[in-house]
């Protein structure tokens, strides 16, 4: 997946070699062990390459970092404006969750669509403050 700036990240496809490779008992411990977040990261971002896969395009897909270390684990390009998701692992997302997203639209301005998407564990969908 590209970025703005210049390390690439890496995910891999297989999350139950990554299971199996970090000795992991079951799904459970993964998700609430150390690598939880970035497993979940991971998944969602496969995912929507999967989704762009069986579409036929192109997978715009990619994330953003700033000089300043805040970043954007997810940019979806959709009608030509830029789509950002943060995912956290968390059930009870709160305003600091949404931060980067907020930063994110604030500086890209037009090119970005008018808000920015969270994922999280929760079980139904709701707003968040901005």
């Amino acid at each position: 997946m590209a970025s703005g700036g210049q390390t690439p990240k890496f995910y891999f496809y297989d999350y139950a070699l990554v299971a199996l490779l970090k000795r992991q008992p079951d799904a459970a411990a993964v998700l609430t062990g150390q690598m939880g977040g970035p497993l979940l990261e991971g998944w969602v971002v496969t995912e929507a390459v999967k989704v762009f896969m069986a579409l036929g395009r192109k997978t715009d897909l990619y994330f953003w970092r700033s000089h300043d270390g805040l970043e954007v684990d997810l940019l979806i390009v959709i009608d030509g404006k830029l789509q950002p998701v943060e995912i956290k692992l968390t059930a009870i997302p709160g305003t600091g969750h949404v931060e980067p997203l907020n930063r994110f639209l604030a500086v890209a301005g037009d090119e970005a669509s008018g808000q920015g998407l969270l994922v999280c564990r929760i079980e139904k969908e709701r707003a968040l403050p901005n």
